[in-house]
């Protein structure tokens, strides 16, 4: 890995970061943008090193990096590169949250490195920044694709203090889905829990989406288009719980299922078990709540696609092909059409998207 000094960075004032990104900043897509309560709008996006730094990149402008702009309500933006993109790895998939409690930004992208792309979080609370890789179930596989939502929840945490013996507390849950292009092609899920103030890191593990509803074994691509299979899709549950529900291709069964998936709120120790961190308030409930078709509707050539998973469980796809957004619910015959809707000036993306998520709340 060939790292790119930093000290070039440190040497430009916020300002001229952020008026040279804003100069060419692309625009970036609802999952790379994130609005707290404060009113602070955090995007991420990609750029060049010589976009964030002007002049001073050198031979380096050309560098790809990842770029988080912080625009407060009513005030300037300042503009960062995220940690640990300042070099010759590529980055890519990114999407972003925001942990009101101890005011984190959470960044999700994959990062390729010569046979191997990982799934990397990365964190930045109190000007500091930290990153978590997610464990693949291989050495050699490629993480693509990945989607990151931030969700709250109450659990009994038996180990209070005296008298109190037992309280129930707050903590938030940012789970992470992702395909997994390796030995077996899969879906994965993992999830981050920030209790008491702090990331958990000794609880983060990564499962198999496939062994979480109980249908695993081979996997086969043939005859399938990778946007047909490796675009995972979740968000937050109808159920003010803490719960979020994910659509994802399980190529054990040819099967699209739709998983919910939470989280139990009490203790309950295993033989030989110690600490709060070997307690099952950590393990994933998953539980099928839909079953439809694979996404086999979607062309080959699709580059922007996705999911809205409904009420019901059924999963709504939805892909663009030129100017059009095709639509199709997983529900339908495998041979049926797509509905058809036209993207213009004055109806973008984002607003054909809240049409396909109101259609998708009546299922």
């Amino acid at each position: 890995m060939r790292e790119i000094s930093a000290r070039r960075l440190r040497s430009v004032p916020a300002l001229a970061l952020g008026a040279a990104l804003l100069v060419a900043a692309p625009a970036v897509s609802a999952a790379s943008a994130v609005l707290s309560k404060a009113g602070t709008l955090y995007e991420v996006y990609p750029a060049t090193y010589g976009q964030v730094v002007g002049e001073a990149a050198g031979p380096d402008a050309d560098v790809p990096v990842l770029a988080l702009r912080t625009t407060p309500s009513g005030g300037a933006p300042v503009v960062q590169i995220v940690d640990g993109t300042l070099d010759s790895d590529v980055e890519g998939s990114e999407s972003i949250e925001f942990e009101e409690e101890t005011q984190t930004v959470f960044l999700v992208f994959t990062k390729e490195q010569s046979l191997f792309r990982g799934v990397i979080v990365t964190l930045l609370r109190d000007g500091q920044w930290s990153a978590q890789l997610l464990l693949p179930t291989t050495g050699f596989t490629l993480a693509m694709n990945p989607q990151m939502v931030l969700t709250r929840q109450t659990y009994i945490d038996t180990f209070a203090p005296a008298p109190e013996g037992a309280v129930e507390k707050w903590r938030s849950i940012v789970s992470v889905v992702w395909w997994e292009e390796g030995p077996l092609s899969q879906a994965k899920y993992s999830a981050l829990f920030i209790e008491d103030g702090a990331l958990n890191r000794d609880a983060i593990q990564s499962y198999s989406l496939n062994d979480l509803v109980g249908v695993s074994g081979p996997t086969s691509t043939a005859g399938l288009s990778p946007a047909s299979y490796s675009y995972p899709a979740i968000q937050r549950g109808f159920a003010v719980d803490g719960s979020v529900l994910v659509s994802f291709s399980n190529l054990a069964s040819q099967r699209q299922t739709v998983v919910s998936i939470s989280f139990p709120i009490t203790l309950d120790a295993g033989p030989g078990m110690t600490g709060p961190i070997a307690y099952s308030r950590h393990r994933p409930i998953a539980r099928t709540v839909g079953d439809g078709q694979l996404g086999g509707g979607r062309p080959g050539t699709a580059r922007v696609v996705g999911t809205v998973i409904s009420p019901s469980g059924t999963s709504i796809y939805w892909w663009i092909e030129g100017a059009t957004m095709k639509i199709l619910p997983a529900s339908l015959p495998a041979d049926a059409a797509p509905l058809s809707i036209s993207i213009r000036p004055d109806f973008p993306v984002e607003k054909a998207l809240d049409v396909v998520r109101e259609m998708a709340e009546k299922e």
